[in-house]
């Protein structure tokens, strides 16, 4: 019987091994040449349509950072003490990860803006030239930030599910 486990773990780890590798060289290149690529389209635009995107990843990140704090307030903290500050400290990325879709946001409205006019007038020239450079920046920043989080709150649900199956077992007996 204790082979078959050692069979069986070792096939587990090869599975593991052989699915990071994939994630690594497959899966994480097309996904920052789609998020670099979606940044340059964000950032190429001079009239502003793709404000709404950089809005909506703000709205995102707001709902994910109050459910996340909702989360940690709904835990027990005599038995989820670890995972309470790991949840809110996911609020804290998201909160942060919404102010940086908002500056993105921020830089793109200022591009739309005709650069002869109001306050715009007393920046200089380079100013606007540099600016798509801060969008892509930005953008790929909080949509890292928003990978991230993902990844966390996943492992996170799996180790709440693992403590309440040890608090579940140690009640039944």
């Amino acid at each position: 019987m204790g082979n078959k486990n050692t069979k069986r773990e070792k096939r587990k780890i090869a599975f593991q091994a052989s699915a990071l590798l994939i994630g690594i060289f497959f899966i994480l290149p097309i996904l920052i040449f789609a998020i670099f690529s979606a940044g340059y389209l964000i950032a190429s635009s001079k009239n502003g349509e793709y404000l709404k995107v950089t809005n909506i990843g703000f709205a995102l990140f707001a709902g994910i950072a109050t459910l996340m704090f909702n989360w940690a307030r709904s835990l027990n903290a005599q038995n989820f003490n670890f995972e309470i500050n790991r949840i809110n400290e996911i609020g804290e990325h998201a909160i942060i990860g919404g102010i940086g879709y908002l500056i993105a946001s921020l830089f793109q409205f200022i591009q739309t803006i005709p650069h002869n006019t109001g306050i715009l007038v007393l920046l200089p020239n380079f100013y606007f030239s540099i600016t798509p450079i801060i969008i892509i920046v930005t953008f790929m920043a909080t949509s890292f930030s928003a990978l991230y989080i993902i990844c966390e709150i996943t492992t996170i649900y799996f180790e709440v599910l693992h403590v309440r199956k040890k608090i579940e077992g140690q009640a039944q007996v």
